[in-house]
């Protein structure tokens, strides 16, 4: 199987015009491209520039003065320019092409795989209402590992491109009012489905309407858009998507837009005690 490719731009540097998969960071600094430029070659990495120092510099043999020079200057230049790469090379980690990476904050060597993708923890420490849902779980005896991004994922769909996988593997945690009681519902739907309220509402003989930004607040802890399936401040009574079920893995929001975590569809039960139930 050939080795994937690096995730990033594509880098054309020189007259030559060698084209690469490179990080966004590996762009060659306009000094070393003047030094390659001159040298009528393009450069993109140490062995590149180690070959070129061997085989494209003039020859310091010439018997010119001024050949002579310009060899050993090239030379030089070769060699301050593969220095600069070695001290600046970031670390690389290849994922597959069909892959939704988790964008660079600053990524360890540690890949979990879900399905055909694969997808890089984030190694910075967590934002507090991150860490709060990743000790939660290691409370509950879980070992999954909250992962977060430093752009946020706003909807279902986008929390699907991000992590690579299906829309309908995105478990999304609404808070509900019930009315009259005013107690909160927690309904943990399946990111492809939209919740039928009067269905929600009959198996609890009341009214359900969506809570407010206080309410949610309040009984959650975490703002909307953010809620994970537990860690709440208070406990919620909770009903999860029948649909969820189907899959073997799914992903769950973590305390803010830009963090989740992946987990089994059987693990949010226990980790919830919610009611399975179709909610479409």
């Amino acid at each position: 199987m050939p080795e994937p490719p690096l995730l990033g731009v594509r880098v054309e540097v020189g007259l030559v015009g060698e084209t690469r998969d490179a990080a966004p960071s590996d762009v060659v600094p306009d000094e070393h491209q003047r030094h390659a430029q001159r040298a009528g070659a393009a450069a993109v990495g140490v062995d590149d520039l180690a070959q070129l120092g061997r085989s494209s510099a003039p020859s310091a043999g010439s018997r010119e003065p001024a050949a002579c020079r310009r060899a050993l200057a090239w030379r030089a230049g070769v060699a301050r320019t593969a220095r600069a790469f070695i001290r600046s090379a970031p670390e690389r980690t290849r994922s597959p092409s069909r892959h939704a990476e988790i964008p660079r904050r600053g990524f360890s060597d540690s890949i979990f795989a879900i399905g055909s993708h694969s997808v890089a923890i984030v190694s910075e420490p967590l934002s507090p209402s991150a860490q709060k849902v990743q000790e939660a779980l290691t409370a509950l005896g879980f070992t999954y590992q909250v992962v977060e991004a430093p752009r946020p994922t706003r909807t279902a769909a986008e929390a699907a491109q991000l992590v690579g996988c299906q829309i309908g593997q995105i478990a999304k945690s609404l808070v509900f009012r019930a009315a009259p009681s005013g107690r909160p519902i927690l309904v943990i739907a399946s990111g492809a489905n939209q919740v039928n309220e009067w269905r929600i509402g009959a198996l609890l003989k009341e009214t359900l309407e969506k809570a407010k930004a206080a309410l949610v607040r309040e009984h959650t802890g975490f703002a909307i858009g953010g809620v994970p399936p537990l860690g709440h401040a208070k406990p919620l009574e909770t009903f999860i998507d029948q649909d969820l079920m189907r899959h073997s893995e799914i992903w769950a929001a973590a305390g803010t837009p830009n963090a989740l975590f992946r987990l089994v569809p059987a693990d949010l039960v226990k980790m919830t005690g919610g009611r399975v139930v179709k909610v479409t």
